[in-house]
């Protein structure tokens, strides 16, 4: 099947898949390392991320138009292995791409900013995968360098205001989600699932990720949901 005919399920399914493969070479590293430029260690960031493919999951499920649902984040129990994490990561990874398989057409649901349609998850989701196995293998010092035709289907939404805040609120007229203004705020990146942190230039491939004004670098988890 050629790539331009694949759904977005199908193209989060091969991000998933390639994360997962990647992720695994580092098993028997310890992750107790900080993931790059991160302040989250790489199990920090493994952490981040099956919360974030999970509430991404439940969004479109839940048909949800406004804000994340009011839910405590998904953390791991101390005595979870590496092992466990990749497990509980490929499974909320499936979770995502059944979740938009069985979406509508159209807007399926809000994330607080913008309603997104099946296309719109799905790149949200290849993109937490991406910039944060990139995290996880730099600080484990592997490389990491994901097809440049996968980035740039990621880079091509126009919904990812924690890159660029311009184009998302140009994205956002008319999808606004309920009770929420369409221009992005900073504030609104304590939300869930929320990549907030520092991107130095970054390029996969032909895809540039464009930098993060300094003063905004990831905090531990503890500190970025106060409250949850």
């Amino acid at each position: 099947m050629a790539g331009d005919d694949l759904t977005a399920a199908e193209r989060l399914a091969r991000v998933v898949r390639l994360a997962m493969a990647e992720l695994g070479q580092g098993v028997g590293a310890d992750w107790s390392c900080r993931a790059g430029v991160l302040d989250w260690t790489c199990r920090q960031t493994v952490e981040h991320l099956v919360d974030c493919l999970f509430s991404y999951a439940l969004q479109p499920s839940a048909r949800s138009p406004g804000p994340f649902l009011p839910l405590a984040e998904l953390r791991a129990l101390p005595e979870a292995t590496k092992e466990d994490l990749l497990s509980a990561l490929g499974g909320v990874g499936e979770l995502l791409c059944r979740a938009l398989e069985a979406a509508p057409g159209g807007p399926c649901a809000g994330d607080g900013l913008v309603q997104l349609d099946v296309d719109g998850w799905g790149r949200r989701g290849a993109f937490e995968l991406l910039v944060h196995v990139h995290d996880v293998a730099g600080g484990l010092g592997a490389p990491f360098a994901p097809p440049a035709g996968m980035c740039s289907w990621v880079m091509a939404s126009e919904t990812l205001w924690m890159l660029d805040r311009d184009r998302a609120a140009r994205a956002a007229v008319g999808r606004a989600a309920p009770g929420v203004g369409a221009a992005p705020d900073p504030a609104s990146e304590r939300r869930r699932g929320s990549p907030s942190r520092g991107l130095l230039a970054l390029t996969w491939g032909d895809a540039r990720v464009r930098p993060r004004p300094p003063g905004q670098g990831t905090r531990p988890p503890d500190t970025i949901w106060p409250g949850v």
